[in-house]
């Protein structure tokens, strides 16, 4: 594992909770980009290792590796870089710094290589090495598309986290590692009460930051869809984890969707009312559809469904139907009235891998608008098939 620690973003914080999980021997720090050829050192005992490097360290790593980052607001960032410079006196850059107004640090052609989209450069400049010692051979290359670089180099990161929402970001890293959570992490290396904020510069200020970090606000933009979409399949995952152990101990006969009520399922439109047929609902817009339904006791199952329409017959006759990921080879009856019914013996395999909960899915070939196959039909929706009927029952 790498820890890709971005300057200034909690990550001193950070790394007590991501060295506890390792020990101590396998824990290396890395020191800083420019200065990794100094040192002759064999990086492959150690599962951990951190440090303020580039993206491109995964050149000349033994193996490869998962990373871990956190990216911050660069506006924040910017301006918490600057008062560190400014209040410590072993920084390198103190001298420099320290009686700079934040105007004169964001203008002066001294100091902008400090923050000027730093984050964006770190995943998306290239550099042209194959081992440690070429680093201080070669130069940072920046590509015409460092931002796009950067996006797809850090939607391949194992896990992003956003200093703005730090607990959640725990949250997020100990759940993809399966690491125990933590609320109690101690913060380190924070900037004293009263540093200078965002809403104290001048407008003029403000714009010249905004232009000097533009591509570092898009990535970090980039950073908080990708983490709300990473935290929000988390909490649906737990959230199902918690639906399932509801039916931990309990024996039941048979299981039954309900499609009037407590649909347990993923890529179905909403509930509809047919005269004849009850409560139904079509699979769609996407051709991938699964519900979940409690496993009975019984050791020899059969899973049956009724469709009640379809968007083509194509559809019916590509249909693929798995249980926990095993195909299932299905009969078909057809009655005028009622529909289709399709039915398949599950196989021991699929029971192997859960013996508490089912999930079927439904692949089609496609799904289509009602208007392509009922001339004047305004219904904009893409469907696939319309089942009105799931259970799963003793063989």
């Amino acid at each position: 594992m790498l820890y890709l620690h971005v300057p200034k973003t909690a990550g001193t914080t950070l790394i007590g909770l991501l060295e506890e999980q390792f020990q101590p021997e396998e824990i290396c720090a890395l020191e800083a980009w420019l200065d990794l050829p100094k040192y002759d050192v064999d990086y492959s005992p150690f599962r951990f290792l951190r440090g303020h490097v580039a993206f491109e360290i995964g050149k000349v790593l033994p193996r490869p590796l998962r990373i871990v980052t956190m990216l911050r607001d660069p506006i924040e960032r910017t301006l918490s870089n600057y008062e560190m410079m400014r209040r410590q006196p072993t920084d390198p850059w103190h001298l420099v710094v320290k009686d700079m107004s934040i105007g004169e640090f964001v203008a002066s052609p001294l100091t902008r290589h400090l923050f000027e989209n730093t984050q964006t450069r770190l995943f998306g400049s290239t550099w042209d090495i194959q081992r440690i010692t070429d680093i201080s051979a070669e130069k940072e290359r920046i590509p015409a598309d460092l931002l796009d670089v950067a996006k797809d180099r850090l939607a391949g990161c194992d896990f992003v986290g956003l200093t703005e929402r730090f607990q959640e970001s725990l949250d997020l890293l100990t759940y993809t590692f399966g690491w125990f959570p933590r609320s109690d992490i101690e913060s380190r290396n924070v900037a004293p009460v009263g540093r200078l904020q965002r809403d104290e510069l001048t407008p003029n200020v403000l714009h010249q930051l905004e232009d000097r970090v533009h591509l570092d606000l898009e990535l970090y933009r980039f950073a908080e869809t990708l983490f709300a979409e990473r935290r929000a399949a988390m909490v649906n995952d737990l959230l199902r984890v918690h639906w399932r152990s509801s039916w931990a101990g309990l024996h039941i006969d048979q299981a039954n969707a309900d499609f009037c009520a407590g649909w347990a399922g993923v890529g179905w439109y909403g509930r509809e009312i047919h005269p004849d047929h009850g409560c139904f609902r079509w699979i769609g817009p996407g051709v991938t559809a699964t519900v979940w339904l409690p496993l009975p006791a019984a050791r020899h199952l059969t899973v049956r469904f009724r469709v009640i329409a379809a968007c083509s017959e194509a559809t019916l006759e590509g249909l693929q139907f798995t249980v926990n990921g095993e195909p299932i080879d299905l009969s078909t009856s057809h009655h005028a009235r009622t529909g289709q019914l399709f039915a398949g013996r599950i196989p021991p395999k699929a029971l192997q891998l859960d013996n508490q909960i089912a999930e079927l899915t439904w692949t089609l070939p496609h799904t289509r608008k009602p208007g392509e196959w009922m001339p004047g039909n305004p219904d904009p929706r893409a469907l696939g098939l319309a089942l009105n009927l799931i259970q799963i029952i003793p063989a």
